[in-house]
């Protein structure tokens, strides 16, 4: 009976979650407004503490911030690095960043280290004591198409429910439908 609760649970946070998902992406018409409603209910409806969404700059050469969770830690790291958040960008041959590396590969990855997703920026000096929290780094997918990355903080814990693994797996895909969709309107 209690397995069966927790599955109740679980189907009614997907469902909750997919309903704002889809009020999103037949509410938005920009790139930087579905990243950002986007990575803030996800990160909200899962639990996570915090999010960033990278997409390509125009030419390609980089992947540059389009959605970010407003939380102390990303405040605190945009602060310390100094650079304003609209200027936060990664040299797509760079592949020691892990945004880059998930967005040239498409395969999901994860990490403990905030230095692993904010260097060429971030020095490992500077965040000492913020690391040690799970980061879940994922491609933006749609069909064989990668249209950005997004990362999302796990906080302390150590790994993720069957649950969150099956819901972060197929937000990949309705996250590269809205931003194809956008693109499509752009156009």
């Amino acid at each position: 009976l209690y397995t069966k609760n927790v599955d109740l649970v679980n189907a009614n946070k997907v469902l909750e979650l997919i309903q704002a998902l889809y009020e999103i992406m037949i509410t938005s018409y920009s790139i930087e407004s579905i990243s950002q409603r986007l990575i803030n209910t996800i990160a909200d409806k899962l639990g996570f503490s915090d999010g960033l969404v990278f997409v390509p700059s125009f030419d390609g050469k980089f992947l540059e911030i389009s959605g970010v969770t407003q939380t102390e830690l990303n405040k605190t790291i945009m602060d310390v690095s100094g650079v304003a958040t609209v200027n936060f960008r990664f040299d797509n041959r760079d592949k020691q960043n892990l945004l880059v590396n998930v967005y040239s590969t498409g395969k999901p990855q994860s990490t403990k280290k905030l230095y692993d997703i904010w260097t060429p920026y971030m020095k490992y000096g500077d965040i000492e004591g913020l690391d040690n929290q799970l980061i879940l780094v994922y491609p933006i997918a749609y069909g064989q198409d990668v249209l950005g990355s997004f990362a999302l903080i796990a906080g302390n814990r150590t790994g993720l429910t069957d649950f969150e693994q099956k819901a972060l797996e197929r937000i990949v895909t309705v996250f590269g439908i809205a931003m194809d969709r956008v693109k499509i309107n752009e156009k």
